[in-house]
């Protein structure tokens, strides 16, 4: 008995491993939590919607503000932005329900996706950046 368990562990490396190849776990949350609150306007890719949603692949807004975009996923924004040479005008709803920790692993996933090669968010810097923007 104790030698089929064995054989038939052995047998299933081959698959966990296909199964689990190339797919980072590092921000999952993260890109969980975009696919369901962002990808809708910002799609999968975050390529954005043509005129309407700007992309956040390779966004030069993003990088550039990197100190606003918490208070941007929770309480949206109405005014005129510029990415990427490019004007959007649309305004974005805020998402009031998601926690802090969730924004940040929401920021983390997006700057490391779709080529974005931005830094690491901390959870500290993303409540401190919420509070301030609360308090306005």
């Amino acid at each position: 008995m104790r030698n089929r368990l064995l054989i038939l562990f052995f047998m299933s490396l081959p698959l966990l491993t296909f199964l689990n190849c190339g797919e980072s776990q590092e921000f999952k949350q993260g890109q969980d939590l975009y696919l369901n609150y962002c990808s809708s306007c910002h799609l999968e890719r975050g390529q954005g919607l043509r005129g309407l949603y700007p992309p956040l692949a390779k966004s030069d807004y993003l990088a550039a503000n990197q100190d606003k975009i918490a208070c941007l996923i929770r309480n949206g924004i109405s005014e005129e932005i510029m990415v990427n040479g490019k004007k959007y005008d649309l305004a974005m709803a805020g998402i009031k329900d998601l926690s802090d920790f969730e924004i940040t692993n929401i920021i983390n996933f997006i700057n490391h996706s779709w080529g974005n090669n931005l830094e690491y968010i901390k959870f500290v810097d993303v409540k401190s950046s919420l509070e301030a923007c609360s308090n306005k």
